[in-house]
């Protein structure tokens, strides 16, 4: 079966079978059983029939130059083990090479044992050479159930053998010649050393329930390069692809002198960052520390979580996939060919599912400083698509302390310019409690409005004034700003206004908006780092400095979403 996700895979001929020598990839249907009684040795013994066509006088499997198909069949040596249950009960063999009936000694069964019948169970894929031969021999695995239906004397009938078999089996062609490949995603790494270099690979790789994206990572005359296949592998199906393979140096470091919790593409390229640093690597206010990396082999991939308008806008989609992927402590992407100004919001995940991280891709031309008074002011609001025309203008809405952006609106409850993929209602959620969230829960929920509206969405014992600005002065990983920029403190707002910028209005949140309850759209609020308690933090409405303190104003709490306009580090 052709999956759409995987371009140029094919899908050349469905194998359903044993693995035979060692890996038997085409279809296997049973024969009728054997009348004639056996002659017993210990216990009883059966005869069972399986079909099974010979490729060739060896142990090898032969690919077919015609329709690419591969065939193979018993050899005179392989062995099948049987089981009642857990139990080990027996051994079977071929009764000759290229024969279609395994013959062997079994004890301890009765009319309607179900029995399991396995060959090479423990085959092991980590490791392989890329060649047929290889497979054949150590990587080979298939399984088929049977039910005794008639025991006469010493002889044991039972129901036809199906073997299904346990992998599949994949030719690989490089758009390079390759001495090592490392492929990653799937149930498991599997490392391919050929013996001698070559383009060409066949590996045998387990089953996917799903579509999964698979990295290559490829050593070509000493140097790194990386490529990306997306596909679903069933058992005994023999798959052909083509992976293009780029050089790791091609990709230009986005997180070279600095690491952020938003990275600026200000033009079409191969980019990557690292993704075991979070934010920038500094402060955790939590805990005072500098400990903020996370354990690459942890990482399980990146994910897209949403894009901004449209798909393709920040990093390349060709109409079934963005082409992202995370290999060895960093998330690789590219851009259109033609870079449009796009956001993209990405996260890596654990072996779990588990959110450990995200970050903003910003598509957008090299933002203009303005200076006033030694203060150096940003031209627009993280994530704003332009600067001059109102359509996404405004950029991002943010919680105060956390760093995962959420739309800002133009008119009156609805932030109607907003349109994501995927859509807006599954993109982002909301969720409430009246005691607050953990920092560890929000990190895992980035794309989740966390509530209530009346208090703080932080819990009590993890909260401090310091959750995006150090008490040293210097941002924490919590914020949102790109490399180089930070949210501006109460005073520092002031001199925003003061300088003649003009910000724009995208309203605020309330905490318990869940996307609906946009307070004056057109309105300019504005967040700060500068907070007094759990309850109060200092934005800007229009100008002026206000807090939640002595105020009604819900929208001016610590779960409400504002703009934020980065100033200079």
């Amino acid at each position: 079966m052709e999956d759409t996700d995987m371009k140029k895979f094919k899908n050349l001929y469905t194998l359903a079978a044993l693995l035979m020598a060692g890996a038997a990839i085409t279809a296997c249907t049973s024969d009728d059983l054997a009348d004639e009684a056996l002659a017993p040795q210990q216990g009883k013994t059966y005869t069972l029939s399986v079909n099974a066509t010979k490729g060739a006088d060896t142990r090898a499997l032969t690919e077919n130059a015609t329709d690419g198909s591969l065939t193979a069949a018993w050899n005179a040596d392989d062995e099948v083990t049987v089981y009642k249950g857990e139990t080990e009960v027996g051994t079977l063999k071929p009764t000759a090479a290229e024969a279609t009936k395994l013959q062997g000694e079994v004890t301890g069964v009765a009319e309607n044992d179900e029995l399991t019948l396995k060959f090479q169970a423990d085959a092991d894929y980590t490791s392989q050479e890329g060649t047929l031969e290889y497979i054949d021999q150590h990587c080979s695995a298939a399984v088929a159930t049977v039910t005794v239906t008639e025991i006469v004397g010493d002889a044991v009938t039972t129901s036809d053998a199906t073997f299904e078999n346990q992998q599949s089996i994949t030719k690989f062609t490089f758009s390079e010649t390759v001495s090592k490949v490392i492929i990653s995603g799937g149930v498991q790494e599997i490392t391919v050393t050929p013996t001698q270099a070559t383009a060409t690979l066949y590996v045998a790789m387990p089953a996917t329930d799903e579509s999964t994206d698979y990295i290559f990572s490829a050593t070509v005359d000493g140097a790194t390069y990386l490529g990306k296949k997306g596909v679903k592998l069933d058992n005994g199906k023999f798959y052909t692809a083509i992976i293009g393979l780029t050089s790791q140096t091609e990709y230009t470091d986005l997180s070279a002198e600095e690491t952020a919790n938003t990275y600026m593409v200000t033009m079409a390229g191969k980019y990557k960052f690292k993704a075991t640093v979070k934010g920038n690597g500094g402060i955790d206010p939590l805990t005072g520390t500098t400990a903020t990396t996370i354990d690459k082999s942890s990482i399980e991939g990146v994910k897209v979580l949403w894009e901004l308008k449209e798909q393709g806008l920040a990093i390349k989609h060709d109409g079934t996939s963005y082409d992202i992927f995370y290999s060895d402590g960093y998330v690789y992407f590219s851009t259109p060919d033609e870079l449009t100004s796009g956001d993209c919001y990405v996260a890596v995940y654990d072996s779990e599912d588990t959110i450990l991280w995200s970050w903003l891709i910003w598509a957008t031309v090299t933002p203009e400083t303005t200076t006033y008074e030694e203060l150096g002011i940003m031209d627009r609001n993280i994530g704003a698509l332009n600067v001059n025309s109102d359509t996404y203008k405004a950029g991002f809405l943010y919680q105060w302390g956390r760093k995962d952006p959420f739309p800002a609106g133009t008119f009156f409850r609805q932030p109607t310019q907003y349109v994501f993929v995927p859509a807006r209602t599954t993109a982002l959620g909301y969720e409430e409690d009246n005691d607050g969230f953990t920092m560890a829960y929000s990190v895992a929920h980035p794309t989740t409005q966390l509530g209530p509206a009346s208090a703080c969405w932080l819990v009590e014992s993890e909260f401090t004034v310091n959750l995006w600005l150090s008490s040293t002065g210097t941002k924490t990983i919590y914020d949102p700003c790109p490399a180089g920029w930070r949210i501006p403190t109460k005073d520092e707002i002031s001199k925003v206004w003061s300088s003649g910028v003009t910000l724009p209005g995208g309203g605020s949140a309330a905490g318990n908006s869940r996307f609906e309850g946009y307070c004056n759209g057109g309105t300019p609020y504005y967040w700060t780092s500068t907070a007094e308690s759990r309850t109060d933090a200092w934005c800007c409405q229009s100008g002026t400095l206000k807090t939640a303190n002595g105020n009604y104003y819900p929208d001016w709490r610590l779960s409400s979403a504002m703009s934020i306009r980065p100033v200079k580090e």
